[in-house]
């Protein structure tokens, strides 16, 4: 069952941009647990930087997707459409089971290749918003390890993230033109300003299809 939501995926020009308004000018924190600081996540695969943002007291996150380049399926969305909300995340008991249950209704999943970790659904029958199911009991291990380890953390959460990288191999192009509007809303991960500095190859918790 759905617990509730886990993250708002916003596609944002620069960490400093993103900074301005989510922590000094709504005092926000980063989510330490899932954003190994300074640099966040780096997805090679989509040329990308990802930092969580703690929001409040509750249990929502807003994912920060940071592009680095403009041909990227996320560099695409945020050269056409600029800063914006690129996908809602929701919290469940069982990922494979409650996707099974959504299906059953009539949404549409995309195809991430074999243990994906995560689950999404095709905008064009989520109201036009590309939709992902998180497993709580992955949340809740790369948590226990994000306090003993930061570096055991990011091992730990390598192929949960592996499994939504796999998405941009593919579905990426199909959500081009499958969102309700059907404007191209293809996405891939983009980091916060390119520093020219080679980074590590990082995982987070999802790999979003592009």
């Amino acid at each position: 069952m759905i617990l509730h939501i886990d993250h708002i995926g916003l596609v944002a020009r620069s960490l400093d941009e993103a900074q301005e308004l989510f922590l000094e000018t709504l005092g926000f924190t980063w989510d330490l647990y899932r954003t190994p600081m300074p640099n966040g996540f780096y997805m090679q695969q989509e040329n990308a930087q990802i930092y969580f943002i703690q929001v409040g007291d509750g249990n929502t996150q807003i994912e920060l997707l940071l592009p680095r380049d403009k041909v990227t399926g996320m560099g695409k969305w945020l050269a056409k459409r600029g800063p914006s909300v690129h996908h809602l995340a929701y919290m469940v008991d069982d990922v494979e089971q409650h996707a099974l249950e959504l299906i059953d209704k009539g949404l549409q999943r995309i195809e991430m290749g074999p243990n994906p970790g995560a689950a999404f659904f095709y905008p064009r029958t989520t109201m036009g918003i590309l939709t992902e199911l998180v497993d709580a009991g992955t949340a809740q291990r790369l948590h226990r390890s994000a306090v003993g380890d930061a570096e055991n953390a990011a091992e730990a959460m390598e192929d949960f993230e592996r499994s939504r990288v796999l998405a941009g191999d593919g579905p990426g192009d199909e959500h081009d033109h499958d969102h309700a509007d059907g404007q191209d809303h293809g996405h891939t991960h983009d980091g916060p300003g390119d520093t020219g500095a080679a980074q590590p190859a990082h995982h987070h918790p999802h790999a979003h299809p592009h």
